[in-house]
């Protein structure tokens, strides 16, 4: 939208990473999309980024809650943003999705994301198994992360939270989900 951003090196940038999902899926071969993959994506982070939401299972951080910063106006980032979809929940609070473990919902056609799996998935399983083996992440990890997190904030913060906002999700009653129980959790990737 013309108003919305002056021509600048900004606008350009940005008008240009609209073009290069298709300027790669146009290239020939495998090796001439990853040359044009490595040019605009830094593929590194995108892989630990999409490992992220597999761990999160962030349901919609491949679509729409990404924010994309370059440093140069060509190669672009991946970085986290608005996780109210993690873990499965529902953007109400009210429920959750149950979990899936196999590919399919991680990326979206056109993303990136879909590239990037489909020319690096051996890199991605490398990642993953150096992540998983030498306990960088597993789910006792990220369990522990979550309690260290929430012990930062205290039970009183919790409290007045609760109080300012009764009728946020996470405040009412959790009705259906009343009965829940930890289970455990194992962590892999299979795309």
């Amino acid at each position: 939208h013309p108003t919305e951003i002056p021509d600048s090196d900004t606008k350009t940038a940005i008008v240009n990473l609209s073009t290069r999902m298709s300027e790669i899926a146009s290239a020939a071969t495998d090796n001439e999309k990853k040359a044009l993959f490595e040019t605009y994506f830094d593929v590194d982070n995108l892989i630990d980024y999409e490992l992220t939401q597999l761990i999160c299972y962030d349901r919609d951080s491949i679509i729409k809650n990404v924010q994309w910063i370059t440093y140069d106006g060509v190669k672009w980032y991946a970085c986290n943003y608005d996780k109210d979809l993690s873990f499965g929940n529902y953007v109400s609070g009210q429920f959750t999705y149950p979990c899936q473990t196999g590919g399919g919902w991680i990326f979206v056609n056109g993303t990136p994301f879909e590239i990037l799996v489909s020319l690096y998935s051996n890199e991605i399983k490398q990642r993953w198994d150096y992540l998983t083996t030498n306990k960088i992440i597993s789910a006792e990890i990220v369990k522990g992360l979550f309690s260290k997190w929430i012990a930062s904030i205290g039970a009183d913060n919790f409290k007045k939270e609760y109080e300012r906002w009764p009728e946020s999700p996470c405040c009412r009653s959790r009705g259906v989900n009343s009965n829940w129980e930890i289970v455990n959790v194992y962590l892999y990737y299979n795309p």
